[in-house]
């Protein structure tokens, strides 16, 4: 088995020693050469002409949309959410609504609540509950 100062050593002067410094120095400096694996969000669906998709996190009171007929990787998320807004959601996607509220408590507020465009690729989604006398 080669260590790996010995396949320094055997390779090229110009090429060994300065790589050999580079991997020392990027080792010391604690950076990770594994790629960092990204947690998967699980979306709830809403039943919105608005939104299609929605994701809260409590912990850092973060609300990420998806707005409907938009690119299906670009979302929206919107910082410094109160809980009873992400509930009022949910529960008007059960009776409808979902999107004037919206807009009147968030979109028209962006003071209150800053955004960023994120594009997320890998989700995963909760299916919208179905009502009493749907056709879908």
């Amino acid at each position: 088995m080669i260590s790996v100062w010995q396949l320094f050593r055997r390779a090229d002067p110009a090429v060994g020693l300065p790589l050999f410094l580079f991997t020392t120095l990027l080792l010391q400096s604690g950076v990770s050469l594994v790629a960092k694996e990204e947690a998967v969000l699980t979306f709830q669906e809403i039943g919105s002409t608005c939104i299609d998709l929605a994701h809260y996190d409590a912990k850092t009171k973060q609300l990420t949309v998806r707005f409907v007929d938009r690119d299906t990787d670009r979302f929206y998320r919107y910082s410094k959410v109160p809980t009873a807004i992400w509930k009022k959601i949910r529960e008007l996607n059960e009776a409808g609504g979902v999107g004037n509220y919206f807009t009147s408590m968030m979109v028209q507020h962006p003071e209150k609540y800053p955004f960023e465009k994120v594009f997320i690729r890998n989700f995963k989604t909760i299916p919208k509950k179905k009502r009493a006398g749907d056709s879908k």
